[in-house]
């Protein structure tokens, strides 16, 4: 799959899971999924401190949570952890209260377009 191939998929796939449109300039955010395709199960925890880790979704926090999850996950796909990814650092930008929905899936297109060069690497 090429990188604009991946990336759109990404967000497509938080479309088709969660929807694109949600109340009080909130964007909604994947729900993590087990057992579906381009996904890996964690706890709702694991996922939890993944965002938290991300903190403001910069290149050295994306190369730290995708290391950490190839070491946890010696198979997964390059399209899991994107979706991973994605799927942590979405609540963290839904918290920008000063942020309109359009503004949020910006900043969530582009942390994915951030995330997608430094996995493919």
């Amino acid at each position: 799959m090429n990188g604009t191939t991946m990336r759109g998929a990404a967000l497509m796939l938080i479309c088709a899971v969660a929807g694109c449109s949600g109340a009080h300039d909130r964007i909604d955010c994947p729900a993590p999924e087990s057992g579906t395709a381009d996904t890996l199960y964690e706890t709702p925890a694991q996922i939890a401190a993944a965002g938290a880790q991300l903190g403001h979704g910069n290149e050295n926090e994306i190369a730290q949570v995708a290391a950490s999850l190839r070491a946890r996950h010696g198979g997964a796909s390059r399209d899991e952890i994107l979706n991973y990814l994605v799927t942590a650092y979405c609540p963290t930008i839904n918290n920008h209260d000063e942020l309109g929905k359009a503004a949020k899936r910006q900043a969530l297109d582009s942390f994915s377009s951030r995330a997608e060069r430094i996995i493919q690497q």
